[in-house]
């Protein structure tokens, strides 16, 4: 299925959902939103405080990356799994 990375910012544990979401995207054939996927699981509580928008970039804290990815797979197990990313750590 190939590899999937992603950056994970030191400062606050938040990674780029939107460059992660493009990958799955582009290796899937998909058209999946950032945009619906925070409208659609992100409770509207918490969502100022957990998502941070930059440069037309959608940064979440790592602990959504299972859902995010679970939102992708369409609740098929074996493509969650298929579409493990690799976390890497930068400033």
């Amino acid at each position: 299925m190939g590899a999937f990375s992603v950056k994970q910012r030191t400062k606050d544990g938040f990674f780029c959902a939107t460059e992660l979401l493009r990958q799955w995207n582009e290796a899937l054939d998909t058209n999946f939103t950032i945009e619906e996927f925070v409208n659609s699981y992100v409770p509207i509580a918490v969502k100022s405080r957990m998502v941070d928008s930059r440069n037309g970039e959608v940064y979440l804290p790592l602990a959504l990356e299972p859902q995010l990815r679970l939102y992708v797979a369409n609740y098929d197990l074996d493509l969650y799994d298929k579409i493990n990313p690799t976390i890497t750590v930068n400033d």
